[in-house]
């Protein structure tokens, strides 16, 4: 109830209008549009990974709070920049919320750990299946199929499960190693199909 929807953007003009028939909102094909408005407060920003920075950026120069759908970048570099901006508005909240950080299941069980009510926890096991490629040309979003766009189940996906880890462990990744496998089939694309790794977390426990 503290919130009011108020516009929509998109430059896929036919996606929007089938977006927009639930909300009903004002609709813009160029987001700069919508930063334009005074009587929005806050942003949420779902483009491809690689454009996120600059509209982020953007946001942060029209004085919006953003709200950026993970990982935010499509690199590191892409990350490092929208941490900048961040340090750079100090007034602003720039955040990329993670729905289960704020589960009851996940405050008990950051909870347990961090006052020692299961022992000493010396490594944490995280297991994510998200489906095939295909679903990503189904949703129009073939970007998702590319490395350089920041597709892939492990920059992606992955990120689910390091930020969770940390979170819980209140721990920081220090070293890790691992291993990626080809993608074969349709769709055409130069991700990886899956990925393992194995993490080292400051206090020695192991992912």
């Amino acid at each position: 109830d503290e919130y009011r929807l108020v516009a929509i953007a998109d430059a896929d003009e036919q996606f929007l209008a089938r977006e927009n028939e639930l909300f009903k909102l004002d609709a813009y094909s160029d987001y700069r549009q919508l930063l334009a408005r005074e009587d929005i407060d806050v942003v949420i920003i779902w483009l491809p990974h690689s454009q996120m920075p600059t509209a982020v950026e953007e946001a942060a120069g029209a004085g919006k709070h953003v709200i950026v759908e993970k990982p935010c970048a499509a690199n590191v570099d892409g990350v490092a920049k929208i941490h900048q901006i961040a340090q750079d508005h100090p007034s602003l909240k720039i955040s990329a919320p993670y729905c289960w950080r704020n589960h009851a299941v996940s405050a008990r069980i950051k909870q347990a750990i961090s006052q020692g009510v299961i022992g000493e926890v010396t490594a944490f096991n995280a297991r994510l299946n998200a489906g095939g490629a295909h679903r990503y040309v189904r949703d129009n979003a073939l970007w998702m199929l590319q490395a350089a766009q920041g597709g892939g189940p492990m920059w992606n996906l992955g990120v689910h499960w390091l930020d969770y880890i940390r979170w819980v462990s209140g721990c920081e990744f220090i070293a890790g190693s691992g291993i990626f496998t080809n993608p074969t089939g349709e769709p055409a694309r130069d991700i990886e199909d899956n990925a393992q790794c194995v993490w080292r977390l400051s206090a020695g426990q192991s992912v």
